[in-house]
C-alpha cells in the first residue's frame, strides 16, 4: 500500500479494538506503529495517552466518555510528539469499540502554532488603544480592529466598503488620500494629525499613521490614535515654556543658567545691564572669574552644598566685577536643577543689583558714626565742663577765700612782722590762683581750637608722625631714643588738628617719662580692629601701677611720676579729644617695663 516501511504520516490509517474500560483487544500493525507500542499486552489507551479536545486542542481533564465521538490522541516518544485523529465507534455488542486512527501531526502542529499566534495577536490587540483600518489604494475601508469600540465615532456600517473621501471631512480626506498613495508607491510611513469637533466645545485630536503592509502592494494599514491627552500636555508644556521664557528674558531680576563648572549657559538682558557684559561675553566667562576674591570661598561652599543636597537654595550678598572694572553688589539666589536621574544639571542664579542700596547703607552707617561722634563730643564736653566746675569749685574758690581772709587779717593787724607774713601768704594764694587760671585758659583754648577746626579730612599717619618727630628731634637726640613705625593703615578720616594733638601728647609722654637707666625705645603702629583704626604707641619707660592708678589716670591735675615738670592735665585733655572724635583710649603698663597707649578712631 505504501512506498516504504516508514509509512506516510499523512495517509496511514490504523485500526484497533478496545473494551469499554480502554484495554486493547486487537490492533493492526499500522495502529501499533502510530501508537508507538512495542508490547500490546495490558495497554490501556485511556491511561497511557493524553486526549485533546478535537476542536479546542485543549487537554480533556475529566473522565473520557467512550461514545461515538472524536478526539486527538497525543503520543509522546523520546524523539518526537505525534498527534493522531481518533474516532470511537461502539460495536453492536456494546462491549467493544472500534477506534480508527489517522496521523494528523503536521496539521495539528500547524494548527497549534496558529492558535498560539492567534493568542498572541489577541493579547496584542487587547493592549492596543488605537483603531486599525485596512484601506486599499482607492481609499476604501476594507476592515478594522480595535480593543475599544467606543473609539469609533461612526458605526462600522457607515464606513466599511466606503471611500474615505465619502466618510471623512474634506480637510482630512484631501490630505490622507495622497499619503496613502505615497505609502503604497514608496513603501514609506506617513503621519497626519487632525482635530475633530464633537459638540460645540469638545475637540478631539487624532494622529493618522499610514503604514505599508509587507508583501502587499494594494492595501495599507491606517492607524488612528487619540492624541488629545498628548496635545493637551504639549499645549501645557508650550504654555509653561512660554511663561518660563517670558519670566526669564523679560524679568527685572537678572537670571542665568550656569553649568556645574561655572560657565553661563543662558542669561537675560537684565544680567547684562547689571554687569555690563553682553550675553556672548558672559558665555565665555566663569562665574568665579568675576567674583570678588573675598566672596569666592562662600560662593563655592554654597554650590557644593546644593550639589550634595544639603540645601535647596541660598540667598546671600556677593560682589561681581563689572566690565568697566568696578565691583557691583548683588543679592543672589542660587538653586540647582537636576536631570531625571537626579544628577546635577545646572544652577539657576538670580541677581538683584544692590549697589545703590549698599551705598545708601554705607552712607547711613557713616552718618550714624558721625552722630555717634557728635554724641561722644557732647558727652565729653559735659564731662569737661564738670571738670572745669570742679576746678572752679576747689582750685579757684579756695585761693579766693584765703585772699579774703588774709586781707581781713592785714586790716586788723598792727604789727609789721605779722603783716609781712600775711603778705607772703597773700602772694602764695595769688600765685596758686594764677596757676589755676592758666590751666583753665589751656583747657578752654584747646576746646575752642577743636571746635573751630572740626572738619573731617583724610589724614596721613606718616605725614603727621614725621612732623611731630621733627619737633621733638632735640629731645630724641639728647636721650638717644629710637622710634620705629609699623603703619599698616596709612590713612584715617578724622580731625587733623585733634589727631596731631593726640599723637604729640602721647609721644611727648613716652619721651618725658623714659627710664634713665636705658635708652628709650618707642614703637608706633596702626592697624584695623573691627570698625576702628587703632593707633598704638609703646615705650620702655618707667611704667605705672595700673591697679592703683587707672581709676584716676585721665583725671585733671593727676601726677603719677614725681620729679618731672608736669601739671597733670595732658592725659585729661587727650581723653577729651579722643572721645570728641567718637573714639576710645586705653593703655597697658607695668612698672619698670613701660607703657602702651591704644587709641581707637572710628572708621568713617
Amino acid at each position: 500500500m505504501f512506498e516504504n516501511d516508514s509509512l506516510d504520516k499523512f495517509k496511514v490509517e490504523g485500526i484497533l479494538r478496545i473494551n469499554t474500560t480502554g484495554f486493547i483487544i486487537e490492533l493492526t500493525p499500522e495502529a501499533q506503529y502510530l501508537l508507538s507500542i512495542a508490547d500490546v499486552d495490558n495497554i490501556n489507551v485511556l491511561e497511557e495517552y493524553s486526549f485533546l479536545d478535537y476542536n479546542s486542542l485543549r487537554p480533556v481533564l475529566s473522565e473520557i466518555p467512550l461514545s461515538n465521538d472524536s478526539y486527538i490522541i497525543q503520543v509522546n516518544t523520546n524523539k518526537n510528539t505525534k498527534y493522531l485523529s481518533a474516532h470511537f465507534q461502539l460495536c453492536q455488542s456494546e462491549d467493544e469499540y472500534i477506534v480508527s486512527l489517522y496521523d494528523n501531526t503536521f496539521l495539528i502542529e500547524q494548527l497549534i502554532q496558529l492558535r498560539k499566534q492567534e493568542h498572541h495577536y489577541r493579547l496584542l490587540v487587547s493592549s492596543i488603544n488605537d483603531i486599525i483600518f485596512e484601506v486599499n489604494k482607492e481609499g476604501v475601508f476594507l476592515n478594522y480592529w480595535t480593543n475599544k469600540p467606543e473609539l469609533l465615532i461612526l458605526p462600522p456600517s457607515t464606513f466599511l466598503g466606503k471611500v474615505l473621501t465619502d466618510v471623512l471631512p474634506p480637510a482630512i480626506s484631501t490630505k490622507a488620500s495622497p499619503l496613502i498613495r505615497d505609502s503604497l508607491e514608496n513603501r514609506t510611513e506617513n503621519t497626519l494629525e487632525y482635530s475633530f469637533a464633537q459638540g460645540s466645545e469638545n475637540i478631539k485630536w487624532y494622529s493618522l499613521t499610514i503604514k505599508p503592509i509587507p508583501d502587499n502592494a494594494e492595501i495599507v494599514a491606517v492607524v488612528i490614535t487619540d492624541i488629545t491627552k498628548q496635545k493637551e500636555y504639549q499645549d501645557q508644556l508650550i504654555f509653561s515654556e512660554r511663561k518660563f521664557y517670558q519670566a526669564f528674558h523679560f524679568s527685572g531680576v537678572g537670571t542665568t543658567l550656569t553649568s556645574i563648572d561655572g560657565y553661563v549657559v543662558e542669561s537675560n538682558h537684565t544680567v547684562s545691564e547689571i554687569l555690563g557684559y553682553s550675553k556672548e561675553e558672559l558665555q565665555k566667562i566663569r562665574s568665579k572669574d568675576i567674583t570678588h576674591p573675598d566672596d569666592k570661598k562662600y560662593d563655592l561652599l554654597v554650590r557644593n552644598e546644593l550639589i550634595e543636597g544639603k540645601r535647596n537654595y541660598q540667598t546671600f550678598l556677593k560682589r561681581y566685577l563689572h566690565k568697566s572694572g568696578y565691583y557691583v553688589w548683588c543679592s543672589i539666589t542660587i538653586s540647582l536643577v537636576r536631570d531625571t536621574q537626579k544628577n546635577p544639571k545646572y544652577f539657576i542664579v538670580q541677581l538683584v543689583d544692590m549697589t545703590g542700596l549698599k551705598r545708601n547703607a554705607d552712607e547711613l552707617e557713616i552718618k550714624r558714626n558721625h552722630l555717634e561722634t557728635i554724641k561722644a563730643h557732647l558727652e565729653s564736653k559735659i564731662l569737661q565742663i564738670e571738670e572745669a566746675n570742679h576746678i572752679i569749685a576747689h582750685n579757684f574758690l579756695s585761693p579766693l577765700a584765703n585772699i579774703k581772709m588774709l586781707i581781713d587779717s592785714i586790716k586788723e593787724s598792727r604789727e609789721k612782722e605779722s603783716i609781712d607774713v600775711f603778705l607772703e601768704l597773700l602772694k602764695s594764694s595769688c600765685d596758686e590762683l594764677d596757676e589755676t587760671v592758666e590751666d583753665l585758659i589751656v583747657i578752654t583754648s584747646d576746646i575752642n581750637r577743636t571746635k573751630d577746626k572740626n572738619e573731617i579730612e583724610l589724614c596721613n599717619f606718616h605725614a603727621v608722625l614725621e612732623k611731630i618727630i621733627n619737633i621733638h628731634n632735640p629731645t630724641i637726640l639728647q636721650k638717644a631714643a629710637t622710634i620705629t613705625k609699623d603703619i599698616e593703615v596709612k590713612e584715617v578720616k578724622t580731625q587733623r588738628v585733634t589727631l596731631y594733638s593726640i599723637i604729640n601728647q602721647l609721644l611727648d609722654n613716652a619721651l618725658q617719662f623714659s627710664d634713665p637707666k636705658r635708652k628709650p625705645l618707642i614703637h608706633v603702629r596702626t592697624y584695623h580692629d573691627g570698625n576702628y583704626v587703632t593707633l598704638s604707641i609703646q615705650d620702655n619707660g618707667l611704667g605705672m601701677e595700673l591697679e592703683k592708678m587707672k581709676s584716676q589716670l585721665f583725671m585733671f591735675k593727676k601726677i603719677f611720676h614725681r620729679g618731672f615738670e608736669t601739671k597733670g592735665i595732658g592725659l585729661n585733655i587727650t581723653k577729651y579729644q579722643v572721645e570728641s572724635l567718637g573714639g576710645k583710649i586705653d593703655l597697658i603698663s607695668k612698672v619698670g617695663e613701660g607703657t602702651t597707649f591704644f587709641v581707637k578712631f572710628p572708621i568713617i
